[in-house]
């Protein structure tokens, strides 16, 4: 959840400083590359998160040791009809679409639709 915050890297430290030695530190993100069948209505805001998982293996080297990143990309929802892709465009992208706008977004993908979805999670462990 690290894309809530201004300041990710400042998050994961703070974390390693109160983990114990051995201690493991788990963070997962979506990909600024996610849903590529939906950028070609989302707004530029859209791709601007302070994190995304092509951030996660730099973060995560910086402060721990043994890092394991686990990367997905796969399609994975079907969004069979505009009402849902609506839904879909309302609901993940809030608040940078109204429903209004998503019903336009939605009205200008081909539906049914496979969805891709793409991201990360890692996990890295404090040595001392």
């Amino acid at each position: 959840m690290l894309y809530f915050f201004d300041d990710p890297a400042a998050v994961v430290a703070e974390a390693r400083r109160i983990l114990k030695a051995g201690g493991t530190f788990a963070t997962c993100a979506p990909s600024r590359y996610d849903c590529p069948e939906l950028h070609a209505v989302l707004p530029p805001e859209a791709f601007e998160e302070t994190f995304a998982s092509e951030d996660i293996p730099g973060v995560l080297d910086a402060f721990f040791a043994d890092v394991e990143i686990n990367v997905w990309d796969a399609p994975m929802f079907d969004l069979p009809d505009h009402e849902t892709v609506r839904g879909y465009l309302h609901a993940h992208y809030y608040p940078l679409f109204t429903a209004d706008e998503a019903d336009a977004a939605a009205a200008q993908i081909t539906t049914p639709l496979k969805l891709t979805k793409r991201g990360a999670w890692g996990v890295g462990r404090k040595r001392s």
